[in-house]
């Protein structure tokens, strides 16, 4: 099965329509920083939650992008349909929202 994969550049001009971004990095992590407006279902709790996100398309996002492949990889074989978002948080160039360090 083929995960396809777009860059941050990309995935920030389609934020503008309704998107299902999902931020699989865990809760202590988001505190660092975060995008405003994505869902976040750590990869630890991927398998159980996946079942009420949309079956079409989302968008599976990380610190740096390697855990969003396995996050991905999860992800298509309960039927849905994801793009992986290379680069994760890391190459993010737009606002970002953080509540503290660990």
């Amino acid at each position: 099965m083929k995960i396809n994969s777009v860059n941050t550049t990309q995935l920030e001009k389609r934020f503008k329509v309704d998107l299902i971004v999902i931020d699989v990095r865990e809760p202590m992590e988001l505190r660092l920083n975060h995008i405003s407006g994505t869902i976040n279902v750590p990869l630890s709790e991927l398998t159980v939650k996946i079942k009420p996100l949309d079956p079409q398309l989302g968008y599976l996002m990380c610190r740096s992008g390697a855990r969003n492949m396995r996050a991905a990889n999860l992800v298509m074989t309960s039927g849905c349909h994801v793009v992986n978002v290379k680069g994760g948080v890391s190459a993010w160039n737009g606002p970002v929202s953080s509540i503290g360090g660990y």
